[in-house]
């Protein structure tokens, strides 16, 4: 592991500025990642959140206690936060930190420079006096001493449209202009048993339901842990909705086969902020291993995303139904 913000998270137990945890000590770690390996014996005292199946798979892998949504409490002796890149989640996660560590135990945060970590240490400033942060790795890492009573979680959910939508989730400000303009091709002819692959908070299939009464069933395929609560409650807000079933699940590592008569994606093609077009091309496999014989895929995508030999080497027939805006909507058919 090349060095990074976890390698800085460890800092004050290598200074000696902290005590490691120790004998039955739990410590809380939020947005959890795996640690280099030389904290190998922090592992066994560390109960981890990660809501992102790749993630998540990467931590069960290397042995960690990992959950995806870790169930509140006050008891644990510690807590670290691993800062990303949405300001609002980070600020929630360093609230929830603090409320779940005893009073006198610390609460690590730590990011990359250029992740806002030092306007977050200003914010965490507010509610208690930072006691100390040291900087490597082109990261910082600050910590708290827990000795107050509970911080106000910031309320991250919003409603837009309708829709129970939260910050942190792919296309948090409502529907994206990409799927907007796939759900103009819905109507009655999707029909039968429906994939959603990549389903977010549930936008797509809402709308298709909305759309087509002759969706015999859905199914949500979704890695974001928090996206797919939000899609189960939105779907359970529709008028009708067909039996729906929803999968937490790393399409591009996990899924088998099934048999589905159409499946709908906009497929997200960055891994981390690098733009990684193999990602989209791993659903388009996905998706014609899904489709029964005859059946149909639909997607929408950015237009330079090269996407087009994969398709016309997975399904018989390739068909461009709208190039508008920057985006490409194309609809794909299997061999009968």
């Amino acid at each position: 592991m090349k060095p990074d913000y976890r390698n800085t998270l460890l800092l004050p137990f290598e200074r000696g500025l902290l005590a490691p945890p120790s004998g039955s000590e739990r410590w809380l770690v939020l947005n959890a990642r795996p640690l280099p390996a030389d904290a190998h014996l922090l592992k066994p005292n560390l109960v981890c959140e990660q809501g992102f199946r790749p993630e998540f798979l990467a931590l069960e892998s290397a042995g960690y206690d990992c959950q995806p949504a870790v169930v509140p409490g006050n008891n644990y002796a510690g807590a670290m936060v691993l800062a990303g890149r949405v300001r609002q989640v980070n600020e929630a996660n360093i609230a929830r930190a603090w409320n779940s560590v005893r009073q006198g135990g610390p609460v690590l945060v730590a990011g990359n420079k250029t992740s806002g970590i030092q306007s977050l240490r200003k914010w965490a400033g507010k509610s208690s006096q930072v006691q100390d942060s040291l900087s490597k790795h082109h990261a910082v890492v600050f910590w708290l001493k827990r000795d107050g009573a509970d911080l106000t979680v910031p309320d991250l959910v919003k409603n837009i449209d309708g829709f129970h939508v939260a910050a942190g989730m792919f296309s948090a400000d409502g529907a994206d202009p990409a799927s907007s303009l796939l759900v103009e091709q819905f109507g009655p002819h999707i029909r039968g048993c429906v994939a959603d692959f990549g389903a977010g908070w549930g936008y797509l299939s809402a709308e298709l339901i909305r759309r087509s009464d002759a969706v015999t069933s859905l199914a949500l395929y979704e890695a974001d842990h928090a996206s797919l609560e939000a899609a189960k409650f939105n779907l359970s807000a529709q008028d009708t909705c067909p039996p729906a079933s929803f999968y937490w699940s790393d399409i591009a590592s996990e899924f088998g086969h099934a048999e589905f008569n159409w499946v709908i994606m906009n497929p997200p093609f960055h891994t981390g902020r690098a733009a990684d077009p193999d990602l989209g091309r791993k659903f388009i496999d996905k998706a014609a291993n899904a489709l029964m014989p005859g059946g149909h895929l639909l997607m929408v995508a950015n237009r330079q995303l090269p996407y087009e030999e994969t398709l016309k080497r997975r399904f018989r027939r390739v068909e461009l139904k709208v190039e508008q805006s920057g985006f490409k909507i194309i609809e794909a058919v299997m061999a009968g």
